[in-house]
């Protein structure tokens, strides 16, 4: 497995290389080779029994390249006997010495397709004929929605090399609270209990709009919004160039104006987010652009109601508006403030929508099916 991220530093990519590594134990051995922003962290590393090698990479510091590129060399040279195959998750600049390098030692090469834009056909043209013909190389890619899917087919790559192979999800770890849980999550977490609270989680960036929720939770009748609060999960300030810090300020500066910051909570980067899911009572994505949604699927699955924008061929294939959540438009801070108190005025209605949502993402995205799924493409590939 090759990321950009992997545990203790968190990315999508990462955690679900990891939720992949934990539902194939027994039949595939893996390792992973992932870069670091962290210089402290080991270089080399085991983590819940999958050996794990770190390239350190600092973006300001273009000699860490260099040196990330000599250790990616000596990790495949000297490690060529120990695998079969070569999963990245995902697709930036290193991934050419990767594929270069897997081509060269004749190892088979997979690309998930997890960031749209930057993962996609398109995003790689950007970085040049070398990188897009590296890109085109792979045995099998792995579409995580049918919108991933219509780019690729749309790029004019073999079809033949496709799958779409949606996120999963581990359901006994994204679960509803049972009796008591929820207060012991929330005093865990430093919520207040006795309020209503709605999550958000993802990194801050103007394709995930956190500031678009705080607006449309502002907005709900002073009746709706009492007793609510919002709580945020997710990466404020970061070296990743998507993250904006200025995000987080104006929803502070804001808050503290306004008098709420006992009720406009920051979390950071929150390794355990199953806790925050039982400590919630809605889960908001007001997001323009996703690849997938996992967050979604996570608080589904963990019995939230969920509210999210609509993104053809990404949210719609998860919610269904109405039933198992609500979907409104992009960037419409009215319709996102009409869903949230929809939600936490009718509790009996959006504890309904939880149960079937769960009932729906366990049996979609569920780790069984996922697992079935990726054994079969690993196995195609390696025999092709």
């Amino acid at each position: 497995m090759v990321t950009g991220a992997y545990l203790p530093e968190l990315s999508g990519g990462g955690l679900q290389c990891r939720t992949m590594i934990h539902a194939l134990e027994g039949w595939i051995d893996f390792q992973v080779l992932t870069t670091c922003t962290d210089a402290t962290l080991p270089t080399e590393h085991i983590i819940e029994g999958t050996p794990v090698t770190r390239v350190y990479i600092d973006v300001s510091r273009p000699i860490t390249k260099v040196a990330a590129a000599w250790r990616t060399v000596r990790f495949f040279l000297s490690r060529r006997a120990t695998f079969d195959a070569v999963h990245l998750h995902g697709f930036s600049q290193k991934s050419v010495l990767v594929i270069l390098l897997a081509r060269l030692l004749g190892k088979k090469v997979m690309i998930t397709i997890h960031t749209a834009g930057t993962d996609e056909p398109e995003g790689v043209r950007r970085l040049g004929r070398l990188a897009y013909w590296c890109y085109s190389q792979a045995d099998r890619y792995l579409a995580i929605s049918e919108a991933m899917a219509r780019n690729y087919r749309a790029a004019g790559l073999l079809e033949s090399r496709l799958r779409v192979v949606p996120n999963g999800v581990d359901t006994d770890r994204f679960r509803p609270a049972e009796a008591g849980e929820r207060d012991d999550c929330c005093r865990e977490l430093g919520l207040d209990p006795s309020f209503k609270w709605v999550a958000f989680v993802g990194f801050f960036s103007r394709d995930k709009n956190p500031d678009l929720l705080l607006d449309a939770w502002l907005a709900l009748p002073p009746a709706v919004r009492e007793g609510t609060g919002l709580v945020f999960a997710g990466a404020t300030e970061s070296k990743y160039h998507e993250v904006d810090s200025t995000l987080a300020q104006r929803i502070r500066t804001d808050a503290s104006r306004l008098g709420l910051l006992e009720r406009v909570r920051f979390l950071g980067e929150l390794p355990a987010v199953e806790r925050l899911y039982r400590a919630a009572d809605a889960l908001a994505m007001p997001s323009t652009r996703e690849a997938f949604g996992m967050v979604l699927v996570e608080a589904m699955a963990s019995g939230l109601p969920v509210v999210a924008t609509h993104i053809p061929g990404v949210t719609d294939t998860i919610v269904e508006d109405g039933v198992t959540g609500l979907l409104v438009p992009p960037r419409d801070c009215s319709a996102l403030a009409v869903a949230l108190a929809r939600v936490l005025a009718d509790r009996s209605w959006a504890s309904a929508v939880g149960t079937r949502a769960r009932t729906s993402v366990a049996a979609r995205y569920g780790l069984a099916p996922s697992a079935a799924r990726w054994r079969e493409i690993y196995a195609q590939a390696l025999h092709s």
